[in-house]
């Protein structure tokens, strides 16, 4: 019962996979960065300027905290990201070195000290060690791994399918309609291109999917999700 999410180099396609099939038009692999300005009492600060920065682009995304200090930046491509605050009055803050994996939320709350605007606080991002921002469990395969894996296999050319066995909630029990996700029964997963179904039947063959899917050469990061994902999954009866 599980969502899977493909990130794609290209940043044009996302492919989705789900226990049960369906149709979502809001499904996407992108992410999303939110987090709480405060000073160094733990006073939240508004009318914050808060910048989010893809630091392989260098393209920038500006927000504003509202009333209570939040901020949230949405629609973020898989990279790594900076986060800078600015307010007249403080020290900027910034957080360095933040990771967005496919349709991850991410936290980045800042503090911001008094003093002049010329002296930064810099925070370099640390490996997640708790998501708290929702209670999935996912699985990551890299560039490396999904660049670096044989491009054959079986005899025929790596598809998604390969990439989501990898997984721990992955099950083939062999043939073209044997494949499962998150304890689901054989062949009831759904798939989605760009948040449309690609799917053929109601009997999911492999084969008919993986026609529908994006080269290898254009997938960039390969996500699994299990348990808690989002709403907009849960059409997906629980996975």
């Amino acid at each position: 019962m599980i969502p899977c999410r493909v990130a794609l180099k290209r940043a044009l396609f996302s492919l989705t996979m789900l226990v049960f099939a369906g149709f979502a038009a809001a499904q996407s692999e992108r992410g999303t960065i939110s987090g709480t300005v405060r000073d160094t009492s733990g006073a939240v600060i508004p009318q914050v300027k808060v910048t989010v920065t893809n630091t392989a682009t260098n393209q920038p995304v500006e927000v504003q905290t509202g009333d209570s200090g939040d901020f949230s930046v949405v629609d973020l491509r898989v990279g790594s990201y900076t986060v800078r605050a600015d307010k007249t009055g403080f020290r900027p803050a910034e957080i360095t070195g933040l990771t967005v994996d496919a349709a991850a939320s991410v936290r980045a709350d800042l503090s911001l000290q008094v003093g002049q605007s010329q002296q930064v606080v810099e925070v370099q991002a640390a490996a997640v060690q708790l998501n708290s921002e929702d209670s999935k469990t996912t699985v990551t395969i890299n560039q490396k791994l999904v660049d670096t894996l044989p491009l054959l296999v079986g005899g025929a050319v790596r598809s998604p399918f390969d990439l989501a066995a990898l997984t721990p909630e992955a099950k083939n029990i062999g043939g073209d309609a044997g494949f499962s996700l998150g304890g689901g029964q054989a062949a009831s997963y759904g798939a989605t291109l760009d948040g449309v179904s690609v799917t053929t039947s109601r009997a999911l063959q492999k084969s008919w999917v993986a026609s529908n899917a994006p080269s290898v050469e254009a997938i960039t990061q390969f996500t699994v999700d299990t348990n808690g994902f989002k709403a907009e999954y849960g059409h997906a009866g629980g996975g």
